[in-house]
């Protein structure tokens, strides 16, 4: 449902076409700024991974060194030599990033700016140039109520518009009384993602449930997972009191914010659904990053994904 109090643009509410999302490419330079300190390993791609760099192709096993992950140890070897050996691994040149965006009614909200799905499209778009730009391979799926639209990770610049083409190829969801969660519709994802690829789950997160958190923690084992939750500002802050015309384009009706009780409902329901997210990124060695629909886009992914991450602790 739309603000009646804020005017949207067609371009804000309808997802973007492939050269809006192209157009992107140069605003995703400003992203994942090589850090200055490397992580331990032979780096084969152009950046440096802030993540764990798990399912790396094995390389060798070395004698056991001071400081080596325990992780890491071969046992075989060290059973059979009688001497503490480790396995080193190479990191993929083009690592597999992939990418999944929710594309249900909840994200056909806004009040400012764009819909949640909008700002999805562009989050993604930015993000898969970034990669891009550092040479890893790009992928993604956009699912719906009604619809999943899946490409396999390619690399180039092939592979981008590839991914691009999917996300303009989308339709509007319209509003259905069914509801796919993320765990149902990315049930696939642990059959053909490679260990040690990135995903980034773009997402409001409204339809998380037990089965999602089961598909998840499976996949945090194998890959590396950024959580980007979107909401729109009047989720996290009721407006001032008075009376709103809300619309979802076809109904309109009126909602009275002067009622205390469920303009609160749904700023504690939203904060409740943001403190379990979060809880579970750090169960899982998984990263948390919320962002707005109002948010500067670049800025923000800048701001907390350029930096070395902890991915124990969500910001």
């Amino acid at each position: 449902m739309n603000s009646g109090k804020t005017s949207l643009l067609a371009d804000d509410v309808r997802l973007s076409r492939i050269k809006t999302l192209v157009d992107l490419q140069s605003s995703a330079r400003q992203l994942f700024i090589k850090p200055k300190q490397k992580t331990a390993g032979v780096m084969a791609g152009s950046h440096s991974s802030r993540f764990r760099g798990r399912g790396m192709d094995f390389s060798e096993s070395r004698v056991y060194q001071p400081g080596d992950d325990i992780r890491a140890i071969d046992w075989r070897v060290t059973a059979r030599t009688g001497t503490t050996h480790t396995k080193i691994y190479t990191e993929e040149r083009e690592r597999p990033v992939f990418f999944v965006v929710d594309n249900s009614h909840s994200m056909q909200f806004a009040t400012k700016v764009a819909f949640k799905s909008v700002i999805a499209q562009r989050l993604a778009a930015l993000l898969a140039w970034a990669s891009f730009q550092h040479g890893d391979r790009v992928g993604g799926q956009v699912f719906s109520d009604q619809q999943q639209i899946e490409v396999q990770a390619k690399g180039g610049k092939a592979g981008v518009l590839r991914f691009l083409h999917c996300l303009s190829q989308a339709i509007n969801e319209t509003e259905t009384h069914s509801t796919n969660s993320l765990g149902n519709a990315t049930k696939r994802l642990r059959y053909f993602l490679r260990p040690g690829s990135l995903l980034f789950v773009i997402s409001d997160f409204l339809h998380w449930d037990e089965q999602s958190q089961r598909q998840f923690s499976y996949l945090s084992h194998h890959c590396d997972v950024v959580f980007l939750m979107l909401y729109d500002p009047i989720e996290a802050e009721a407006p001032p009191a008075g009376d709103y015309l809300i619309s979802d384009g076809h109904r309109f009706a009126h909602w009275n914010t002067r009622q205390t009780k469920q303009v609160n409902a749904v700023t504690q329901l939203f904060q409740q659904r943001k403190q379990q997210i979060q809880k579970f990124c750090q169960q899982h060695a998984a990263f948390f990053l919320d962002v707005a629909t109002n948010d500067n886009l670049v800025e923000r992914l800048h701001r907390h994904l350029v930096l070395p991450m902890n991915l124990y602790k969500s910001r």
